[in-house]
């Protein structure tokens, strides 16, 4: 089909069935992207290296899991820079814990007995 008759069909189309045209645009490209899946991958490429999308939806977008996307990028020489700082050293807090508490505490009184009388417990009611 010429390009001529095809916009002439689409326009014809459109004002017949009152089209949206931008659907349509987007509905073919993305069929388009379906029967080429490697110009699918190749633009969530671009838009994930250009920071327009994240890692997650240039996977999705590709139809790749996000380990998938991440073999990609490795088999292409792509690196992930990310802006986070190296993680801080969790201080070793495991001998200290012990009678941390030894200032705080006082006993006061029998601690091995119960705290009411045998007879107000339900459990040894006949």
């Amino acid at each position: 089909m010429q390009p001529n008759v095809f916009e002439d069909l689409l326009g014809v189309l459109a004002e017949e069935h009152r089209l949206d045209m931008q659907s349509v645009r987007t509905e073919a490209l993305r069929l388009y992207l379906d029967v080429n899946p490697s110009l699918k991958l190749e633009g969530s490429l671009l838009l994930w290296r250009k920071g327009r999308i994240s890692l997650t939806e240039a996977a999705g977008i590709a139809g790749l899991t996000v380990p998938e996307f991440k073999q990609v990028l490795a088999g292409r020489g792509m690196s992930r820079e990310t802006a986070s700082e190296a993680p801080q050293p969790i201080p070793d807090t495991s001998a200290s814990w012990l009678g941390s508490f030894r200032a705080n505490g006082r006993i006061v009184g029998d601690i091995v007995a119960p705290a009411t009388d045998e007879s107000a417990w339900e459990a040894l009611q006949k």
